[in-house]
């Protein structure tokens, strides 16, 4: 299909579009993006950009708490957007996966927001 990105390029797309939501937070969206709210939708494009992280990186990422990321990380989860699995090397430590499904409406989100492709 014309349009898709490779894993590579969806990353680096949206590496960048993570950038931007730190630099401009004011600006970002507000409503969030199809069935997600403004916070999962951030939380979704981190995750998606850092590939493999823990829930902390992804709030270092948006410049949040932590706890700002715990619910949105819950939904998308219950949504089939990331896998949350146990560390192997921290059992008490989590590590937060992009899916299929997260990296396509990722890429959704920036195709349709054709700046971040420039």
């Amino acid at each position: 299909m014309q349009g898709e990105l490779s894993p590579s390029e969806t990353s680096r797309v949206i590496s960048r579009g993570v950038d931007q939501i730190r630099a401009y937070r004011e600006s970002f969206p507000r409503g969030g993006f199809r069935t997600l709210d403004s916070l999962e939708i951030q939380t979704l494009l981190a995750v998606v950009a850092l590939e493999e992280s823990r829930p902390q990186q992804v709030a270092e990422a948006l410049s949040v708490d932590k706890s700002a990321v715990t619910a949105p990380l819950r939904v998308l989860k219950e949504k089939r957007l990331v896998s949350i699995r146990v560390a192997r090397a921290d059992s008490r430590g989590r590590l937060v996966t992009p899916r299929k499904a997260g990296r396509e409406l990722a890429t959704k989100w920036a195709l349709e927001r054709g700046s971040l492709l420039e």
